[in-house]
């Protein structure tokens, strides 16, 4: 079943607070920020742009099977080492973006949350073969959620120095609503998948319509291309229209 959006939407017109402001600042000044708010407002994208600007950007998208060793390492094929995963390479030197925080189940997950968003005095982390991390200097973390922060338990939320309500979408996302706009997405994810395109006006036209009844942009993408979209490529394609 759709969410329905059109509630929150109509709302927009009676609240004139622009929480936009609000989250700029946050996102240039504080170290750990939580966005929190209803899907599809650009609370991801702001994190992810911002991100890219401080540089070496790397973004975890939780859930109830997400595990501390999912978070702090990588084990790729075709040799399966194990490596830094996307937690530790912010750590050492980039930026991380900790997307849907409110679906991370309890347990080691969230251990490794506490451990990436300590203080950066205090922070260290010791490796089983010895291998010492901390966090670099510019180390910040960026988190999204659909919840409230009172759901989450008060040890992760107090890790967090911005908590901001972002309770209307981006201008940008509004306009992103079109068809010319869902085109260049499209174009943008399935570059390197020439053979998706024999249905792509098909998943054009239900984007469409989900966009008609005010779904986001990632979210219509999600709807209709299940085995072919990540958020995150959702997201990089966005932003690399909206630069246009």
């Amino acid at each position: 079943m759709l969410p329905d959006y059109t509630e929150y939407l109509h709302s927009l017109h009676v609240n004139t607070h622009d929480c936009w402001s609000d989250v700029e600042t946050a996102l240039a000044h504080s170290r750990n920020v939580l966005l929190f708010g209803p899907p599809g407002v650009g609370k991801t994208l702001a994190c992810w742009r911002q991100a890219k600007a401080l540089g070496n950007p790397e973004m975890v998208t939780l859930d109830a099977d997400a595990t501390r060793f999912s978070i702090l390492y990588s084990m790729l094929p075709p040799k399966f080492v194990v490596t830094p995963g996307p937690g530790l390479r912010a750590w050492l030197g980039g930026t991380l973006v900790l997307n849907e925080l409110d679906r991370v189940g309890e347990g080691s997950a969230e251990s490794a949350l506490h451990l990436l968003l300590d203080d950066p005095q205090a922070a260290i982390f010791a490796d089983n073969d010895g291998t010492v991390y901390r966090p670099h200097d510019g180390f910040r973390c960026f988190a999204t959620m659909n919840g409230l922060p009172d759901e989450l338990p008060s040890a992760l939320v107090d890790r967090f120095q911005a908590v901001v309500m972002v309770d209307r979408p981006h201008p940008e996302a509004l306009a992103a609503y079109k068809v010319p706009a869902m085109r260049k997405l499209a174009e943008a994810m399935f570059a390197d998948a020439p053979e998706n395109w024999t249905s792509t006006n098909r998943k054009l036209r239900d984007a469409d319509k989900y966009l008609s009844e005010g779904i986001s942009v990632e979210q219509a993408f999600r709807l209709v291309c299940p085995r072919h979209t990540n958020y995150r490529a959702v997201i990089d394609a966005y932003v690399a229209h909206s630069a246009e």
